[in-house]
């Protein structure tokens, strides 16, 4: 049987080795993604069943970062109020989106990174 370990990552501060930690924003989709998958298995769901669902969520993930590079097809700057109206982006899922989106679509680094 395997073992496996989870550490929990946080975005609050702490003093580790006294080295402040690097403030990042917390994607609502990985969140979403991690709590629907913990509720899943607190009831009690197989293990085939949540690998799927974090499959499902996964693809959504690439899904929406497809839909970005798409918008930002041939556009040189767009305002990041702009992407959250137009196409429903989270501006804490913005990093995320679109270092996934530069791996399918390298123009969108240009643009948003």
């Amino acid at each position: 049987m395997d073992k496996w370990t989870v550490q929990v990552a946080s975005s609050q501060r702490r003093v580790t080795d006294n080295k402040l930690g690097k403030e990042v924003l917390v994607s609502s989709l990985v969140s979403n993604l991690l709590h629907s998958t913990l509720q899943l298995y607190k009831h009690n769901l197989s293990p085939n069943f949540c690998v799927m669902h974090l499959e499902d969520r996964l693809q959504e993930l690439y899904f929406k970062s497809k839909m970005l590079s798409e918008y930002l097809r041939g556009q040189m700057r767009v305002h990041v109020k702009e992407l959250g109206v137009v196409l429903g982006i989270e501006s804490s899922d913005l990093p995320l989106l679109a270092a996934v989106a530069s791996t399918h679509s390298p123009y969108v680094a240009q643009i948003l990174l």
